[in-house]
């Protein structure tokens, strides 16, 4: 009775370490159908997918066409793409500054980081690109609608310059900075604006601007070129510009601006102009019109802008 009895609590034995090694392999079962469906799920998911990316840097690009630029499509997985493909097709492109391109694959999503580079300037029949150089014109020509037609609508309406804009050796550096400020405003403050030129002797940036005024007055502002982007693009925009405007026609202070010619594109025209002279003191900019009539001192009522 004793052996009979100790094969029966054996076999007790066995049977529970049997149905414990099957509870424990429907567990892995289950754990790996769901884990396989987790994998499958998360591919199909939206945020798999080149359709979850962040774009910046692009100027007229669409998000679309920086994708369409890089050889990939919305639809994508983000694993079966390649980074070093992306980096490769957007650095090819003669829009896109080469240095620029960074790009970022992770889980979560794609991260594309670019500088476009646009054309912003005209100088007679010379165009400037925002990076400060000259446009091959043979890009014009291309049948890739993305370089060919969007170079033909961007240099439509470009900002004239009415002197050549700098010595060679200042060339690209100085355009780049001009083009940055120009890029910086809204539509609304480039509205009333009809070119820009230079002055090599002081380092100003000359904006001319129609003032709407009944003798066809031009208004030209004067400021230093050596001032941040940031700071010089708050004195020029629309309200800021019709403020100034008011100047040259109020009572009180209209007399203060001397009316002179100047030739712009070859034809003389009437121009009223103001400097603006900049300080930055803890972090706010501090700015004052000052008069252009020599017969007179002081400067506008002084504003500021935090």
């Amino acid at each position: 009775m004793t052996n009979i009895n100790s094969m029966s609590d054996f076999e007790k034995k066995i049977r529970g370490i049997q149905r414990k090694k099957r509870r424990n392999l429907i567990i892995k079962i289950v754990s790996a159908c769901l884990t396989f469906s987790l994998i499958i799920a998360y591919f199909l998911l939206p945020f798999s997918q080149v359709s979850n990316s962040k774009i910046s840097g692009n100027i007229h690009y669409s998000n679309d066409e920086i994708l369409s630029i890089a050889g990939i499509s919305k639809k994508e997985s983000l694993y079966l793409i390649s980074k070093d493909k992306i980096v490769d097709n957007l650095k090819k492109s003669p829009l896109i500054e080469d240095d620029s391109v960074n790009v970022k694959i992770t889980p979560l999503g794609l991260s594309i980081n670019i500088e476009e580079v646009v054309p912003v300037l005209q100088y007679q029949d010379s165009r400037y690109l925002s990076n400060g150089k000259l446009l091959d014109e043979d890009l014009l020509k291309s049948k890739d609608p993305l370089i060919g037609d969007y170079l033909y609508l961007h240099t439509q309406n470009l900002i004239t310059t009415f002197t050549k804009p700098y010595e060679q050796k200042f060339l690209e550096s100085r355009v780049e900075h001009l083009s940055k400020l120009i890029l910086s405003l809204e539509d609304e403050d480039k509205e009333n604006l009809i070119g820009v030129s230079y002055d090599s002797d002081s380092y100003y940036f000359n904006f001319y601007y129609n003032s709407g005024l009944d003798d066809n007055t031009i208004l030209k502002v004067v400021f230093d070129s050596a001032k941040k982007v940031d700071d010089l693009k708050v004195i020029i925009t629309k309200e800021k510009i019709d403020n100034y405007i008011s100047l040259l026609s109020d009572e009180k202070t209209k007399d203060n601006f001397v009316s002179f010619s100047e030739t712009l594109n070859g034809k003389e025209v009437n121009v009223k102009s103001i400097k603006v002279v900049m300080q930055k003191i803890n972090d706010k900019i501090y700015y004052h019109v000052k008069y252009n009539n020599p017969s007179l001192e002081g400067s506008v009522d002084g504003e500021e802008n935090s």
